[in-house]
């Protein structure tokens, strides 16, 4: 599954920088930007995890089987 994890970090780390420049253009202060920032990170890297643990109790479904 290292290679799927790879694929997804990759993609999170683009998504981020993507959203950090829009964000960059609308929100004015370096503190908010910062929070801002952190709050995406925490969200995707969320939502990495749940993709991660529905395949991993899928796999382990079909193992069962």
């Amino acid at each position: 599954m290292s290679w799927f994890t790879d694929l997804f970090t990759g993609a999170t780390g683009s998504i981020i920088e993507n959203i950090a420049d829009a964000a960059d253009r609308f929100i004015e202060t370096p503190e908010d930007k910062a929070k801002f920032k952190l709050e995406i990170e925490s969200l995707l890297q969320k939502r990495d995890s749940e993709i991660e643990q529905t395949i991993r109790a899928e796999l382990q479904a079909k193992e069962r089987m």
